[in-house]
């Protein structure tokens, strides 16, 4: 294989890595209602994908490697997309558990507890009953190992 081929693979494998990874965090930004930045991330994976897609589409014929290389960075995007996603500021997850009063409260699981770094208990009342709220928040770490 020349060296110019092995180019093109590396170039196309790089931008479907882009673009899927872009089209991961374009989908957790577009649920957690941050539209700006899903238009930017959408704008910026369909101009990657245009160009990757017609350089595959080009030269499928005579370089069928191209076509292997398109696949391996969608599925390498992929990886990629979803570990980066956990290093982005939005996607938190607050679980609330309202009980009626007198309703012993859950305890969250072991595991649970320890791994959420913040736990808390609420009293509150409406105009009918008193109710216990348990909130547990789920803070952002660095990601664990990738593997």
């Amino acid at each position: 294989m020349a060296w110019d081929i092995m180019l093109g693979c590396v170039i196309i494998i790089l931008a479907r890595i882009g673009d899927v990874s872009l089209g991961t965090m374009r989908t957790v930004a577009v649920v957690s209602g941050h539209r700006g930045l899903a238009w930017l991330f959408g704008l910026l994976e369909m101009t990657i994908w245009v160009f990757a897609v017609s350089a595959v589409i080009a030269h499928i014929r005579t370089e069928p490697a191209y076509g292997l290389a398109f696949a391996l960075g969608a599925a390498t995007g992929n990886y990629v997309g979803v570990t980066l996603q956990r290093w982005l500021p939005f996607g938190d997850q607050v679980v609330r558990v309202f009980t009626r009063e007198g309703t012993p409260l859950p305890e969250p699981s072991s595991g649970t507890r320890g791994a959420l770094p913040v736990v808390s208990t609420l009293a509150g009342a409406d105009f009918t009953s008193a109710r216990k709220v348990c909130a547990e928040s789920q803070e952002r770490w660095s990601a664990p190992h990738p593997l």
